[in-house]
C-alpha cells in the first residue's frame, strides 16, 4: 500500500491522474510501467477512484454493483455469477447491513459517507484490479470512518493488490495501515506481484497501444445496451416522474383548460393562442431539464467511460431509449387534459394530430433551436382548421374562412407535411452532433513525451 501525503495544492491528484493514464494535456516526461509504455491490458488492471466519485442518487446499493457488474464482468461469467461477484464485493467491504438503501445525493437522504465511498470502491474492485489508484478516500470523513476505510484498504492490499492512495490526513500514517509513504514525489515502486502481472501481460499482447486486434469490450454491444437502458430506466423515471414535474404540468394542463374553457371558433385568436402557448410551454419546459440534468451525466460518463465500461454508441442509443417514455408519457396527460378543457374540435383525428405534434415537438425541444417551435405551430394549426373553414367575423352574421385570418394566412395551413420532415430532420442532425459531442468528451487524451 502506497501513501502520497501532502497539504492541499502540492499537486497529489494531478500525478495519480497521470499515473493512472488519465490526464490529458501536454505532460512532460514519459510514465511506464516496468520499461512498458501504458497499454490497453495495463489499464484493464487498473482502476480509479476520484475524490467526488458520482453515482446514481436513486440506485440501491446492490443495483449500482449489479449493474457495474453486468458492465465490466467478462462474457465468460453467467448472468448468475455475475450477480453473485456483486454480492461477495458488498460482503466483503461490508454493505450488506445497507444493500436495499439507496445511494442519495445532496438533497435525497441515502447511506452514509462511509458507505458512499466503499460503493464507489466496491464498483472499481468488481473486475479485481492489480492496482487500484484512489484520491482522497478519507477526506471529509470522522475519524471512526476513516479508520473503517483505512482498514478496508489494507485487506483489499493483503489481498494481492498493490493500492496507491493520496490524503491529506496525517491519521493514515500514525495508524501504521501505510506501509510506503511518498511525500510530494515521485518514486517508482510497484509490488512484485503487479510487476509479474504487467510482464506476463506485455508478453501476451506486445505494443498494446498499437495493436488494433487486441479485444478493447468484454462484452457485446446489445449485452451493454440492455443493461444501460435498464440502469436509465430505474434513475430516470424519479427524475421525470418527481412529485415537482408531475404536479407543475398537471396544474399548468387544468389552469390552461380553464382560461380557454370550451373556447369555439368564433373565438378564433384565443385558439390559437392557446395552440401557441403549448408549444413554447413544451419547448422551453424540455430544455431546461436538459440544461440541468447533462452535468451530472457528464460526470458520470466521463467516469465510466474512462474505466472502458461500455462504448458511447451503446451508451448513446440507450439513453435515447430510457429517454421517450419519461418524455412523452407527461405531455400525452397534459394535452389529453387541457385538449378538452378547451374545446377544440372534438375527432379522434383532430385530436391525435395534435398529439402527434406535440410529441414530435418534445422529442427535439431538448436541443435550443427556436426554429422548431415555429414547425410545430403550423402542425397545431394544421390539426385544427383548413384553408375552408369558416368563423364568424366581425360584422353580424357574416362568415369569413380561416384560411384568410391574418395569424394563419402569414404562416399557411397547406404545409404540415414540410413541418413535419423539418422536425424530424432537425431531431435526427441534434442528436448526431449530440453524438459527436459525445465522441469529443469521450475522447481518450494522448500522453506526448
Amino acid at each position: 500500500m502506497l501513501a502520497m501525503l501532502g497539504p492541499s495544492g502540492s499537486g497529489k491528484t494531478t500525478l495519480l491522474t497521470a499515473l493512472g493514464g488519465r490526464l490529458g494535456g501536454h505532460l512532460a516526461g514519459t510514465i511506464t510501467y516496468n520499461g512498458k509504455t501504458f497499454s490497453n491490458s495495463m489499464k484493464r488492471n487498473t482502476e480509479f477512484v476520484t475524490q467526488d466519485d458520482v453515482l446514481y442518487p436513486h440506485l440501491t446499493v446492490t443495483e449500482a454493483l449489479v449493474f457495474a457488474a453486468l458492465l465490466r464482468l467478462p462474457n465468460s461469467f453467467t448472468k448468475q455469477e455475475m450477480i453473485m461477484h456483486a454480492e461477495a464485493v458488498m460482503d466483503q467491504l461490508g454493505l450488506v447491513n445497507c444493500k436495499d438503501c439507496i445511494i442519495g445525493d445532496l438533497f435525497l437522504r441515502g447511506v452514509s459517507g462511509g458507505e458512499w465511498k466503499r460503493v464507489s470502491i466496491g464498483q472499481e474492485i468488481l473486475i479485481n484490479p492489480t492496482l487500484l489508484f484512489l484520491d482522497e478516500p478519507t477526506s471529509g470523513l470522522d475519524s471512526t470512518i476513516v479508520q473503517r476505510i483505512a482498514s478496508t484498504l489494507l485487506e483489499l492490499a493483503n489481498g494481492g493488490r498493490t493500492i496507491g492512495v493520496t490524503s491529506s490526513n496525517e491519521s493514515l500514517k500514525d495508524q501504521n495501515l501505510v506501509k510506503k509513504t511518498l511525500v510530494l514525489a515521485y518514486r517508482s515502486n510497484i509490488a512484485e506481484k503487479l510487476r509479474e502481472e504487467l510482464n506476463n501481460n506485455v508478453d501476451r499482447h506486445p505494443d498494446q497501444t498499437e495493436n488494433n486486434k487486441f479485444e478493447r469490450w468484454l462484452t457485446t454491444w446489445w449485452q451493454q445496451f440492455t443493461v444501460l437502458l435498464q440502469r436509465g430506466v430505474k434513475e430516470r423515471k424519479h427524475e421525470s416522474f418527481s412529485v415537482l414535474n408531475t404536479a407543475e404540468v398537471l396544474a399548468v394542463a387544468v389552469l390552461l383548460g380553464l382560461l380557454w374553457w370550451q373556447s369555439d371558433i368564433a373565438h378564433l385568436q384565443d385558439q390559437i393562442g392557446f395552440l401557441f402557448f403549448i408549444s413554447a410551454f413544451w419547448g422551453l419546459f424540455l430544455l431546461y431539464q436538459a440544461i440541468f440534468t447533462f452535468p451530472q451525466e457528464r460526470l458520470m460518463l466521463e467516469k465510466e467511460w474512462s474505466s472502458r465500461m461500455y462504448r458511447l454508441s451503446s451508451y448513446f442509443m440507450s439513453s435515447i431509449a430510457s429517454d421517450l417514455p419519461m418524455e412523452l408519457i407527461l405531455p400525452t396527460v397534459f394535452i389529453t387534459i387541457s385538449y378538452w378543457m378547451a374545446g377544440l374540435k372534438p375527432t379522434a383525428g383532430n385530436f391525435l394530430h395534435t398529439l402527434f405534434a406535440l410529441l414530435l415537438c418534445v422529442l427535439v425541444s431538448q436541443c435550443h433551436e427556436a426554429r422548431h417551435r415555429h414547425y410545430t405551430y403550423k402542425l397545431f394549426l394544421g390539426s385544427q382548421y383548413r384553408t375552408d373553414d369558416t368563423y364568424p367575423c366581425s360584422e353580424p352574421e357574416k362568415v369569413c374562412k380561416v384560411g384568410d385570418f391574418p395569424a394563419i394566412n402569414s404562416d399557411g395551413l397547406d404545409v404540415q407535411f414540410i413541418s413535419a420532415v423539418a422536425l424530424v430532420l432537425m431531431l435526427v442532425v441534434y442528436k448526431f452532433i449530440a453524438y459527436m459531442a459525445l465522441v469529443r468528451i469521450g475522447a481518450t487524451p494522448k500522453l506526448e513525451k
